[in-house]
């Protein structure tokens, strides 16, 4: 899966940064995330654990038919430590230009940024539990192999 990366305008880098999350966790996450559903304002939300053992939450926009997001935040999820990111991961960073999905711009992004921020565990926990009884939807678990083409499924069901 392509991913591009919301940048945050007062620092020039990934606002995943500001967590002491790298690209790699949020992709490995992705790519094998223990849960994915909807979350606020239009956003998807995964839920996995990195190839070091710590557990995040993504909130990402699946881009619409193709097989691609656009990374929101991550951040460690309640009760994990943080570990600080380094300096050789942000001289990584390619990135040059925002490019936001459909729908969505510089305004929206910190908006939903602003949601996630300002939660406390117990926000955070009652915003999952409200998911799991949400009328209109299923959690279920599936094989870890199948997430990309559900994730596909869903972005190609959105889109049209």
């Amino acid at each position: 899966m392509e991913l591009r990366f919301y940048e945050d305008p007062d620092t020039d880098q990934p606002h995943i940064y500001g967590h002491g999350v790298t690209e790699e966790e949020v992709r490995q996450v992705l790519d094998r995330s223990g849960e994915d559903r909807p979350s606020s304002d239009d956003s998807r939300m995964a839920i996995g654990q990195t190839a070091a053992g710590r557990y995040l939450r993504v909130i990402y926009v699946p881009d619409p038919g193709n097989d691609s997001a656009f990374v929101i935040t991550a951040y460690e999820l309640p009760g994990q430590t943080t570990q600080s990111l380094s300096k050789s991961k942000e001289k990584e960073r390619t990135m040059s230009q925002q490019q936001y999905p459909p729908g969505w711009d510089e305004s929206r992004v910190r908006k939903l940024i602003s949601h996630y921020d300002q939660m406390d565990d117990e926000a955070m926990i009652a915003e999952d539990e409200a998911a799991a009884e949400a009328e209109g939807q299923t959690l279920m678990v599936v094989p870890t192999e199948l997430v990309p083409d559900i994730r596909e499924l869903l972005a190609r069901k959105a889109s049209a």
